[in-house]
């Protein structure tokens, strides 16, 4: 193993540990926002209003396209600290299809249709060998694994959570009126929803081989044992009280069952963050800018409050100077990692070179 490795790898257990550290880990892109539209091996499915069905996605295509992907990275000059990992398309929604619930494209991605009326029955909710959505991830993950898994670990797509899950299943409003109505259905729900997310995960992590000592995280994060990334966008929807009673025992016991736990997160449930930062696995919060979003100067604290209650941040944006700049002051070195959006690689050496001056003159003072 090469030296620039090892210390790369270093860097990245001490994100984990939070030691001390002179610079965030950092990543830089040019992705656009919507990729699915723009991919070959998706593309004949992006017509909106369609029902997408399993016989109509393509493995063999998508890790063609994978593999051009893989190699036309590698080529760029785009400064990068995560490494690459592969997974099954992110496009389709798997948890919700393989509970039932159609799915169907839009301009940009794809959406799961309700498929259940409120409150549901946990009773029928399971995972049968016979399931079509099943067979085919199970096929993204053995074609995946043989074709990529020595340089490239097979990781699990972004998964939504029981809360996502349930809401796209039985409808966001009808969810809402649930909590309320039939609060213990709705408990045993997400309970059996959150158990199988978990099987998925670890069906997943069967296929993820060993990565230089570790596991790869779906984020390109190097961490030192088993790896969960999930999301619950849908707690915008629900109270901090509702967060804490429903939803927070569901989060401690999943993430007790792996090594390093993260989530993704959108601003919307900012205002419940203290709920889910309670819960004591979670390793990892991945926060972003979403397009349209003011600049982030009164997010600050927010995001401070991550690495005040333990947890690593993850933060994705695209962010001026003046932002950078405020973010960098406010925030811990220490656990971070940026992973910025920009227009080109010579804007993304500009923006290292200034990140790595502006930590230097603050570790400094």
């Amino acid at each position: 193993m090469d030296t620039k490795l090892c210390e790369l790898l270093e860097r990245h257990d001490a994100y984990w540990k939070r030691l001390p550290q002179g610079r965030p880990l950092l990543s830089f892109t040019t992705a656009d926002r919507f990729p699915y539209d723009k991919m070959r091996a998706s593309r004949a499915l992006m017509q909106p209003g369609m029902r997408i069905t399993p016989d109509m996605v393509d493995v063999a295509a998508f890790a063609e396209q994978t593999a051009e992907q893989l190699e036309y990275q590698s080529e760029g000059r785009l400064p990068r600290d995560f490494f690459r990992s592969v997974s099954p398309f992110g496009g389709i929604p798997w948890m919700e299809c393989l509970l039932g619930c159609g799915v169907r494209a839009m301009e940009h991605s794809f959406v799961a249709e309700p498929c259940r009326t409120s409150p549901g029955n946990p009773d029928s909710l399971r995972l049968d060998e016979g399931n079509a959505w099943l067979k085919k991830y199970i096929e993204f993950l053995e074609v995946y694994e043989q074709k990529f898994g020595d340089a490239y670990p097979v990781t699990e797509p972004l998964m939504r959570g029981c809360l996502d899950v349930y809401g796209s299943m039985i409808g966001q409003e009808e969810m809402v009126f649930a909590f309320y109505d039939e609060p213990d259905t709705v408990y045993a729900m997400l309970d059996r929803i959150n158990q199988l997310y978990v099987e998925m995960v670890k069906l997943t992590l069967k296929h993820s081989r060993p990565f230089h000592g570790g596991m790869l995280h779906p984020y390109g994060l190097w961490a030192p044992g088993s790896v969960n990334q999930f999301q619950e966008d849908m707690c915008a929807l629900v109270t901090p009280g509702q967060m804490r009673d429903f939803v927070v025992p569901l989060h401690n016991r999943m993430c007790a069952q792996f090594a390093c736990n993260g989530i993704h997160t959108h601003p919307t449930s900012y205002h419940v963050f203290p709920q889910q930062l309670s819960v004591e696995k979670l390793g990892m919060v991945q926060a972003q800018k979403d397009e349209g979003d003011a600049p982030i100067f009164d997010k600050l604290d927010i995001l401070r409050s991550v690495q005040d209650a333990g947890k690593c941040l993850n933060y994705g944006a695209d962010l001026s100077m003046d932002e950078l700049d405020a973010l960098l002051d406010r925030l811990e070195l220490r656990g971070l990692a940026l992973t910025l959006r920009v227009s080109s690689e010579d804007e993304a050496m500009t923006m290292r070179e200034h990140i790595l001056a502006v930590c230097d003159k603050k570790a400094s003072s």
